[in-house]
């Protein structure tokens, strides 16, 4: 008898609960650390998108490309049908739908070559706050925090 009691093989209710507390404590951090990686990934993918435009747009003007004269610049589209970007970027915030109509590059002539020369705007086509604004190629290489300070662009 005494051999039969000294073998038992399961675990009891104590060290379930135990393990369960564990795994819920783990599940707790990770599962923020995991949402912030894919929001900073997404952020990433949206200025790589901009900064794409503006080499795009630099290549465009030292080729002699004629601009829009209503923006002073390259539209997305205008980029893509001249062969500058082989197809519009896709937006990398779970839309269905690529970057809307109104994303385009700003281009001044009178600024020197060191000087900020392209602009891009970059719209969301779902106008929900995730968009760049007029930003250098500095800007887009620079802070995040800077580059979207009057947006929350993940509603953290």
């Amino acid at each position: 008898m005494k051999r039969l009691l000294k073998d038992s093989r399961g675990l009891t209710l104590i060290e379930l609960l135990a393990v369960v507390v564990i795994l819920g404590i783990i599940a707790a951090i990770a599962v923020p650390a995991i949402a912030n990686i894919i929001g900073d990934t997404e952020e990433d993918a949206h200025v790589a998108n901009a900064e794409q435009m503006i080499n795009a747009a630099r290549t465009a003007y030292a080729a002699g490309e004629d601009f829009d004269a209503e923006d002073d610049g390259y539209t997305l589209d205008e980029l893509v049908s001249a062969g500058y970007i082989e197809q519009t970027p896709s937006n990398p915030f779970g839309s269905e739908e690529d970057y809307n109509d109104d994303s385009f590059v700003r281009v001044d002539p009178e600024a020197g070559e060191d000087e900020n020369r392209y602009e891009v705007t970059l719209n969301d086509p779902e106008d929900d706050g995730k968009h760049i604004d007029g930003a250098s190629l500095d800007d887009l290489q620079g802070d995040r925090d800077e580059l979207f300070e009057d947006e929350d662009p993940f509603g953290e």
